[in-house]
């Protein structure tokens, strides 16, 4: 049985043979890509959810590093009629820029408690205008005004009070409910005894001691204030980034902004290709729906192993560095990467070993 047919036949067998040793035998590297999909996520998202306790919670995740660049808990009083509205033009699909107002908060016992250290630090400074000889009768008049009303508050509560106790012998109201009406006698019986010591100052006058205290006391509802307005700035929620506004199907999560300034690729790539992956290579990021081609640089590589439908891989993470705005997150890309180059016989070698895997 012939094996060749005829001279040209062997001539050509000789020199495929030839050019594969010389291919072989080769010093010349020989460019290695892997070509594979990947998914365009964002750099960061900025995440705004309410808890079931009614706080608010922000967060700010950054996927270039794996972690949380800033999270923030607002925590509202127990009984405090909270309204939370979103800003002008927030929709999903809607862009917006870094610094503009998302949300605002609105907090009844915020502004209640300011209120009432406006009217105290309003008190202590006419206190102390009195206490050197100025406005001293309408102040008095005040300060009585003021210990009228403490002790009005007290009788009222004291009657509230005798009706829980009887109530409460009657075991028709709760022993917490008892404990909070006899909580509240004793809150107004301080408050009188203040109006009392107020009214007592400014009607006789304030030594040095007393004239330092009442600036003590000054300064410190000045800066509860203080305290107070710093909280009221957080009631104002900014964006931290430029992004684009995306739907949450969670009731939990109330906006989600995707930033649009940065933008990743995840790449998924079999665990046998491990060793030829290292950070800096380049990644070519070809849109199929787009007919788009952006480039990429891998910057980071995942240590843990994952499996999908038995087949083991790791994720390689790549930089987007063409500065462009990409219309669509989570969408699947086509990956190239350019791996170092590598003589002719690892080319062989490798596509032996993946032919017997």
């Amino acid at each position: 049985m012939k094996i060749f047919n005829s001279k040209s036949e062997k001539i050509i067998i000789g020199i495929v043979i030839v050019a594969a040793i010389i291919l072989f035998l080769s010093p010349f590297d020989m460019p290695y890509n892997i070509k594979t999909y990947g998914k365009i996520v964002p750099a960061k998202e900025w995440i705004l959810a309410k808890g079931p306790d009614g706080r608010l919670m922000t967060s700010l995740v950054n996927y270039k590093t794996g972690t949380y660049d800033n999270y923030t808990v607002t925590q509202f009083q127990r009984g405090d009629a909270v309204e939370f509205s979103m800003g002008k033009n927030i929709a999903a699909g809607t862009t917006i820029n870094k610094f503009d107002t998302v949300a605002n908060i609105y907090s009844n016992e915020t502004e209640k408690k300011l209120s009432k250290l406006k009217g105290d630090l309003a008190t202590e400074k006419a206190v102390l205008k009195v206490s050197f000889g100025t406005e001293k009768q309408s102040v008095i008049d005040e300060q009585k005004r003021k210990l009228e009303y403490a002790k009005r508050q007290l009788s009222e509560q004291e009657k509230l009070f005798t009706r829980d106790k009887a109530l409460f012998e009657k075991e028709l109201i709760s022993k917490e409910d008892y404990d909070i009406s006899e909580g509240a006698v004793e809150l107004f019986k301080i408050n009188v005894r203040i109006a009392e010591e107020k009214l007592n100052n400014v009607i006789t006058g304030a030594k040095s001691e007393q004239i330092n205290l009442i600036r003590s006391r000054i300064n410190g509802l000045e800066n509860e204030i203080d305290i107070l307005y710093d909280k009221f700035s957080q009631f104002i929620l900014t964006s931290p980034l430029s992004g684009i506004i995306n739907r949450s199907l969670s009731r939990d999560t109330l906006l989600v902004i995707s930033d649009t300034t940065e933008y990743l690729v995840v790449i998924p790539v079999e665990l046998e290709k491990i060793d030829y992956i290292k950070s800096g290579q380049e990644v070519n990021v070809k849109f199929d729906h787009f007919n788009t081609e952006l480039s990429g640089e891998i910057f980071s590589i995942d240590n843990k192993v994952r499996y999908n439908q038995g087949n083991q891989y790791f994720l390689v993470f790549a930089e987007i560095t063409d500065q462009v705005k990409i219309p669509l997150q989570d969408l699947r890309v086509e990956c190239t990467i350019a791996c170092e180059k590598m003589p002719p016989r690892d080319h062989l070698f490798r596509f032996i070993k993946n032919s017997f895997n």
